[in-house]
């Protein structure tokens, strides 16, 4: 998983197990069987975020944008209107 220790292993059974410990690969998706699959899923999906988040927004010289890659945007959908409204975030902020 990188060089995240942080992420590198999570407890199961008061034992620590690998990050793919969690994962049915068969499935593509986290192992629900697995004890602690839950926390370690929590923790592995908020590194990706940061990590994603930094590569598309962070330093300038080496941002998703500057790379030529593309350049980010916001899909202006339902899914958007749900979670301004979770946060209590209105859309005269965000709308256009």
């Amino acid at each position: 998983m990188g060089t995240f220790k942080s992420i590198e292993s999570f407890k199961s059974n008061e034992e620590f197990q690998p990050w793919y410990y969690f994962f049915d690969f068969g499935k593509k998706d986290y192992d629900e069987s697995k004890d602690g699959w839950r926390k370690a899923k929590e923790e592995i999906d908020k590194k990706i975020e940061e990590n994603l988040a930094s590569f598309i927004f962070g330093r300038l010289f080496y941002s998703f944008e500057a790379s030529g890659l593309g350049f980010a945007t916001i899909k202006k959908d339902n899914f958007l209107n749900q979670k301004a409204n979770e946060i209590e975030f209105h859309q005269k902020y965000y709308r256009k």
